[in-house]
């Protein structure tokens, strides 16, 4: 399955409880921009994404990097990029759940010494 900007953008506004209408008047961006993206028959533009990224309150690097106008600066894995789509398809309250989760875990791990082998804590641990 291909996931496009559009299907990201949907999920969010969808996540968020928005409408097209609401993303315009967070963003400033025309209906018809809007719509465009959604439906994927626009990309977004650096400008753009920096607007979405503000109305969703995200990092612009993150909205970036979903619009492939960035890349990302950290080598991913198949796992980590599945983790991350679907973290992204959730309210941010559960998202918070599982990065408090993730957290305890690597502090169990890091207590007994276990690491994974691509961790950087693996190379000086």
């Amino acid at each position: 399955m291909v996931y496009t900007f559009g299907d990201w953008l949907k999920q969010e506004l969808k996540i968020r409880d928005m409408i097209q209408a609401d993303l315009v008047k967070k963003t400033g961006l025309t209906r018809g921009a809007i719509s465009h993206l959604v439906t994927g028959r626009n990309q977004p533009t650096l400008e753009t994404c920096q607007k979405i990224a503000r109305a969703f309150n995200l990092p612009d690097e993150s909205v970036l990097i979903i619009a492939g106008i960035m890349v990302s600066k950290t080598k991913t894995s198949p796992q980590l990029e599945e983790i991350n789509m679907i973290l992204s398809q959730l309210p941010p309250e559960e998202r918070e759940d599982i990065l408090e989760y993730a957290r305890l875990r690597a502090r169990i791990n890091e207590r007994r010494g276990n690491y994974a082998a691509d961790s950087p804590l693996a190379e000086t641990g």
